[in-house]
C-alpha cells in the first residue's frame, strides 16, 4: 500500500487522476488516519470525470468503512441506482 503509485508510467498522479471519465464516487471516514479525509477530497478533485464525494462519520478510523455498513450501504445504493 505504502509503495503503489497511481502516477508511476501515467505522466504522474494529477495526469493519471484527469484520465478518469467513468462517474466516481469517493468514500472518506471522518476519522480515518491512514486516508486522512483532506486526501480523498484531493482525489476527488483530480478526477477527470463526474465525481461524487462522500464522507462517513466514524469513530472508528480508517475501519470505519466496515464499521458503519449502514451509511456505506446507503451510498452504495445510490452509486449503483
Amino acid at each position: 500500500m505504502a509503495g503503489h503509485d497511481v502516477g508511476r508510467g501515467r505522466g504522474g498522479v494529477a495526469a493519471a487522476l484527469a484520465r478518469i471519465c467513468v462517474p466516481t464516487r469517493v468514500v472518506s471516514v471522518n476519522s480515518d488516519q491512514l486516508f486522512p479525509p483532506h486526501s480523498q477530497r484531493e482525489l476527488a478533485r483530480g478526477i477527470g470525470g463526474p465525481v461524487h464525494f462522500t464522507a462517513i462519520d466514524s469513530q472508528h478510523g480508517h475501519d470505519g468503512f466496515l464499521a458503519e455498513q449502514g451509511q456505506l450501504a446507503s451510498i452504495l445504493r445510490q452509486s449503483l441506482a
